[in-house]
């Protein structure tokens, strides 16, 4: 009679082997489960990690390379306008430390194929004092005086020189106000009279005031092609907007005498702009120094351009000072 063993090992080894195995299989124990967790995490952290490394890796290179790319711009920017303008503007000479830097742009108003070359006697043509708008030899007022003062400087000397009650209820003028209280020649209001090296308005710098006669030849028509004042300088304006570098263009119409203004941020995070003016041996050098910092990176510029462009005195200029040049 055969009998049948229960939840007994089979006598056959090999079907025993069998057996453990398909028990195995069944399931994970709960220390297995435990160390696969464990293991899981330990890889999850490791790649976290890993990934956040190049992350903030990647924020850092594509902050400072935005900072790169924005500074060098702006640089160029900067450094094409001064060596292909025919006027610096500001700094003027005689404040020669700014925030600010101003050109001439460049713009052929007349459509001779000229450029800039007949200002009148306000040579921005925007029926202000210097740069409409603009504070331009740095003393906290704007469009102070005539505007026929390119600088600002005349207005400057009545504020140093004497009071405005003096000039008003007096029967001197400004010029005689001026030349009692320093006892030198009273400067020109209105303009130097031609480009000739010299300060002819005694304000410290030279030049820099000229009037539509730029050349000293006796009339305004400074081309000689029929027409007088009919191009002018359209300044172009670099000048820091809180922490934002900014570049503003002024562009008059002439039949109309519309001034309209333009505007463009060039570069954000700035922290540092310095534009500084040289003359050395008659040429005219710019150095500019921007900073530019976001609170994690920080990149610096510096540059000194040569102004290589620049209108030049030419012939026999005789300006009111009786000054003469044969440059």
């Amino acid at each position: 009679m055969n009998s049948f063993r229960l939840n007994q090992e089979s006598d056959n080894p090999i079907e025993n082997r069998k057996s453990k195995i398909e028990n195995r299989n069944k399931g994970l124990t709960l220390i297995e489960v435990l160390v696969s967790v464990v293991v899981l995490a330990i890889i999850a952290g490791l790649f976290t990690q890993v990934i956040y490394g190049a992350l903030e890796s990647w924020r850092y290179n594509n902050d400072k390379d935005k900072l790169l790319h924005d500074g060098q711009s702006a640089m160029e920017m900067m450094v094409n306008s001064i060596r292909n303008t025919k006027w610096v503007l500001i700094p003027i000479k005689n404040n020669n430390l700014r925030d600010i830097l101003a050109v001439s742009a460049g713009i052929d108003n007349d459509g001779d194929g000229l450029i800039d070359e007949d200002p009148g006697a306000d040579i921005t043509n925007d029926n202000a004092p210097g740069i409409a708008g603009i504070d331009d030899d740095g003393d906290g007022s704007v469009d102070e005086g005539d505007i026929t003062d390119d600088d600002e400087m005349y207005a400057e000397f009545l504020k140093d020189q004497s009071s405005l009650a003096s000039v008003f209820f007096s029967f001197i003028t400004p010029d005689e106000v001026y030349a009692g209280s320093t006892g030198l020649p009273a400067p020109d209001p209105v303009d130097e009279d031609c480009l000739n090296w010299t300060d002819s308005d005694l304000d410290g710098a030279y030049d820099e005031d000229p009037s539509g006669d730029l050349y000293g030849q006796g009339d305004n028509d400074d081309d000689n092609d029929g027409t007088a004042d009919e191009d002018w300088f359209d300044p172009r304006i670099f000048y820091l907007k809180g922490n934002t570098l900014v570049v503003e263009e002024h562009v008059v119409d002439g039949a109309t005498k519309t001034l309209t203004i333009t505007s463009e941020d060039i570069a954000e995070d700035v922290t540092e702009f310095r534009v500084i003016r040289r003359r050395i041996n008659n040429n005219t050098l710019i150095k500019i120094h921007l900073k530019l910092d976001n609170g994690k990176e920080s990149v610096v510029f510096e540059t000194t351009t040569l102004a290589s462009n620049l209108m030049l005195p030419r012939g026999n200029c005789v300006d009111s000072s009786g000054t003469s040049t044969g440059h």
